[in-house]
């Protein structure tokens, strides 16, 4: 999979851009707030139907202007398709071919990229939501059906968490309450499948990558389901099915009103990594931290490439700087394995072999606008 051609069009800090990438390794080089995170930005807008980077979508409108726009020609094994991100009057447009797509789980895993930004590298150190989010991005990228469930959870549980404050202040009815229950225990019941499937899945590719990257035992990943605890305080087991999970959100009607939320349930789902026993959030250094961090990105390229039967889009920013030299080498084995690749960097000697390489497409950034590919001598 790679792209050809990436257009942008009132993008963040572009006017209008059109970049021709190289199927292999493509830098981009240029000073800080010059617009290189903006382009990858873009990639991942047109692969995941949103940014990696901020949830207000008005945020990638350039500033003075009311709509945006990113395309790109696409290339994967079963031919070429053109995808577009659009914003205009307040709304998002996703389309395939010139086609808008209604929903964004039809738009999702036509384009599949994964993003590795710095704060990745923290995926350990911070809360359990961002590692929900690691595999929410891994699963939506493999399944638009995941996606699709992830999205009327999320749409359901806002529902519900904003009846319990009413009905907390007596100003709705058991009934309705009830109705939503049901709904979502039904979407409950979906993701928590499918998130422990794909742990069954992600998990040994990112204990085999850790123990190549650090030469000690396999990371042990393992999906950790937000459940009423047992009496030993350890969560039950999974429910089985709709009928399991309505029966937790009844049994805990009482405490979600006096809490005002939704105590159980996927959106409160951990995922536990350890080492030898040992949970890595807690007793594992600021090194072996970062190292399960990486080799659970590259386990995501992993799975992603195994359920789509080719490489997806690798976007790398600003990572380079944060890796010793031989998780650097790591990642680029994953480029001469031929994974198209776009890197930022704020220098020409972060490229693999160093400022004179010739590995790379090299593309310089300077304040929304990008020359390239630039030949080596030019650099």
């Amino acid at each position: 999979m790679r792209i050809e051609r990436l257009e942008l069009h009132d993008f963040r800090n572009y006017q209008a851009a059109t970049i021709v990438l190289a199927p292999g390794l493509n830098a981009f080089i240029g000073p800080n707030a010059a617009g290189k995170t903006n382009i990858l930005e873009a990639v991942y807008c047109l692969s995941a139907g949103g940014s990696y980077r901020t949830a207000g979508d008005r945020e990638l409108v350039r500033w003075g202007t009311g709509a945006a726009a990113a395309r790109a020609l696409v290339h994967r094994g079963t031919g070429c398709l053109q995808v577009e991100f659009r914003l205009s009057g307040g709304r998002k447009h996703l389309l395939l071919n010139g086609k808008e797509q209604r929903r964004a789980a039809d738009f999702a895993g036509r384009l599949v990229a994964v993003a590795f930004a710095p704060e990745d590298l923290d995926l350990l150190k911070g809360p359990p939501r961002t590692r929900r989010q690691y595999l929410d991005r891994a699963l939506s990228q493999g399944s638009p059906a995941y996606a699709y469930h992830l999205s009327r959870y999320q749409a359901i549980l806002d529902r519900r968490n904003r009846l319990l404050k009413l009905f907390a202040e007596g100003r709705k009815g058991a009934e309705t309450l009830s109705v939503l229950d049901s709904q979502l225990a039904g979407e409950a019941a979906e993701l928590s499948r499918r998130r422990a499937e794909g742990i069954t899945a992600l998990g040994p590719q990112a204990g085999r990558l850790h123990a190549e990257l650090s030469g000690q035992a396999p990371l042990q990943v393992t999906y950790s389901p937000a459940l009423p605890g047992r009496s030993d305080g350890r969560p039950g087991p999974l429910p089985a099915g709709p009928e399991g999970w309505l029966d937790i959100f009844s049994r805990s009607r009482q405490l979600d009103i006096a809490r005002q939320s939704t105590t159980y349930g996927p959106h409160r789902d951990e995922l536990s990594l350890t080492l030898e026993g040992a949970d890595l959030r807690v007793y594992g250094s600021q090194g072996q931290q970062r190292t399960a961090a990486l080799a659970l990105k590259l386990a995501e390229i992993g799975h992603l490439t195994d359920v789509h039967g080719e490489r997806p889009v690798l976007l790398l920013d600003d990572v380079l700087s944060e890796l010793d030299q031989y998780r650097r080498g790591a990642l680029f084995e994953l480029v001469e394995a031929g994974t198209q690749t776009l890197l930022t960097a704020t220098g020409w000697g972060d490229l693999p072999g160093g400022p004179a390489s010739t590995r790379a497409a090299r593309f310089a950034v300077a304040s929304g606008r990008v020359a390239g590919p630039l030949p080596v001598g030019e650099a």
